[in-house]
């Protein structure tokens, strides 16, 4: 199979699990439910397709399931005052910026996990 757009590089997945696991948080805390695979499958094509990458199902399963494991394990973030006026950044600019508190201890999280996935750049590796 072709892909019209290049594999993920580490910090592309860092960025796509970063990104996912606060969409699922934000989520969460808006309405008590945590969001179900359709949710995080759609997420993770709107992103592919937004940064112009691809991503084999594979990759974007273990994607989808480190994610849920991280924002479970953040929802608490939500909780507090820095983490809901990030909450009301993000949504009013539809941007995160992995430089601001929240975000970049969220990003540090998920550059672990992605590094602990041994993927290689520009491919995936089960």
């Amino acid at each position: 199979m072709f892909n019209l757009f290049p594999p993920l590089e580490h910090r592309d997945r860092v960025q796509l699990l970063c990104w996912l696991t606060w969409g699922m948080m934000t989520n969460y805390h808006r309405s008590g439910a945590w969001p179900g695979i359709q949710y995080r499958e759609q997420a993770i094509r709107r992103w592919l397709a937004a940064h112009e990458k691809s991503a084999s199902w594979l990759e974007t399963a273990q994607l989808s399931w480190i994610a849920a494991q991280l924002a479970h394990g953040n929802r608490w973030i939500l909780e507090t005052e820095a983490g809901r006026l990030e909450l009301e950044l993000v949504t009013a600019i539809g941007v995160i910026d992995y430089e601001r508190p929240v975000m970049r201890a969220l990003y540090l999280q998920c550059d672990e996990k992605v590094a602990a996935r041994g993927w290689a750049n520009g491919g995936s590796s089960a």
